[in-house]
């Protein structure tokens, strides 16, 4: 229990309002972008191919690291 319950409850309010500000954009980007991504399914596939070979790629660098 924090000695300033109002400050701590001040602190909350104030950081899901900045959350909201900043991820509010982001997700109206997002679809956006998947209705685009929809439209045009060449560039889908290379992005799925890309994804795919960072997984690869993640996958396989522990396998040569020193310990």
């Amino acid at each position: 229990m924090t000695p300033w319950p109002a400050l701590g409850q001040a602190l909350g309010v104030a950081f899901a309002v900045l959350a909201f500000l900043v991820k509010g954009p982001i997700c109206v980007y997002a679809g956006t972008m998947s209705g685009w991504l929809r439209s045009h399914p060449s560039v889908l596939t290379w992005v799925y191919r890309s994804s795919g070979a960072n997984f690869a790629g993640l996958t396989v660098t522990p396998a040569f690291e020193r310990r």
